[in-house]
């Protein structure tokens, strides 16, 4: 869950829109040919970063298949990729979505130092998006 933890935190804007809702479902959509969600955050893990992000505002677990959120309503949505071991540091998938208005994502690199994991920056090999 640290992993998770510093990725999110990095994502999110603290001082943008609530909820933030984090996508439970982590799939691949740079690192693989083919996207796909091979794995979820289940309850236990949800509530655990749930309280672990408490002061970051109001945090909302969904899947995928759960109803997307009103196109009228702001918000920030996190989307987590599974963690992948890699030399020079693990690699995880994510993004934000900025309401219907923005979004972006990249293959980020977690680095573990002294406090816990760090992002280090991004693996450029995978590419980026933006919407």
């Amino acid at each position: 869950m640290l992993v998770y933890e510093a990725l999110i935190r990095h994502l999110v804007d603290p001082e943008g829109t609530q909820p933030i809702y984090i996508l439970a479902d982590l799939c691949f959509q740079l690192m693989d040919e083919e996207p796909r969600c091979p794995d979820h955050l289940d309850v236990a893990e949800q509530r655990d970063l749930g309280a672990r992000l408490g002061d970051l505002g109001e945090i909302v677990f969904r899947s995928n298949d759960d109803p997307a959120p009103s196109p009228d309503e702001l918000f920030q949505e996190i989307l987590l990729g599974p963690i992948v071991q890699r030399p020079g540091g693990l690699r995880v998938e994510g993004g934000m979505i900025c309401g219907g208005l923005c979004g972006n994502g990249s293959v980020y690199v977690l680095l573990e130092g002294p406090n816990g994991y760090e992002v280090g920056g991004t693996d450029d090999a995978f590419g980026s998006w933006v919407a």
